[in-house]
């Protein structure tokens, strides 16, 4: 302290010599922490990989909510459809290694995708469809109230408004 009193001399020294002594504690502390952090990461990270018993192998998109999720546990996978109102197991216990049985699961995700486009599809024709006949039933009642407002028009005189007056009668 008598070092830091030296240098900055007097006794607003002492002031200045709490702050920076205060300033150089806490930054020990953060390097202390930083230091720890990184150590102990680096040890988690060598224990995870050296364990590790989960994994995703494939993850398919289907639609905007809804994907495929093919999970290896213990080197048997299972396939769980995820993202609707809840969350399906579709199929479970595949053997991990062998190539045949996965491609059922490209079948049923490449039929589940051709589906949902169908649907999609189909109802889009039934709106468009709907949308015509709404918009024929429309049209016709529209054609029938015109004609009804001009045959009433054609019997209406405006003479007993005052709106249509002869020539002499203008004041």
């Amino acid at each position: 302290m008598d070092f830091i009193n030296n240098l900055f001399g007097g006794t607003g020294g002492n002031i200045i010599a709490g702050f920076l002594a205060l300033a150089i504690v806490i930054g020990l502390i953060i390097l202390a922490v930083w230091a720890l952090k990184f150590v102990l990461d680096m040890a988690g990270t060598v224990a995870r990989t050296r364990n590790k018993r989960l994994d995703i192998v494939e993850n398919l998109a289907l639609d905007q909510k809804r994907q495929l999720i093919l999970i290896k546990r213990d080197d048997v996978e299972h396939l769980i459809l995820v993202g609707g109102e809840n969350e399906l197991v579709i199929e479970t216990d595949i053997k991990a290694d062998s190539q045949t049985d996965a491609q059922p699961t490209a079948n049923i995700a490449n039929e589940t995708k051709k589906q949902t486009s169908k649907a999609k599809k189909d109802n889009q024709k039934t709106m468009s469809k709907l949308s015509k006949k709404l918009d024929k039933s429309l049209t016709s009642k529209v054609i029938e109230k015109k004609q009804e407002i001009d045959t009433s028009v054609e019997n209406i005189s405006l003479r007993h408004t005052g709106l249509l007056r002869r020539n002499g009668d203008v004041k």
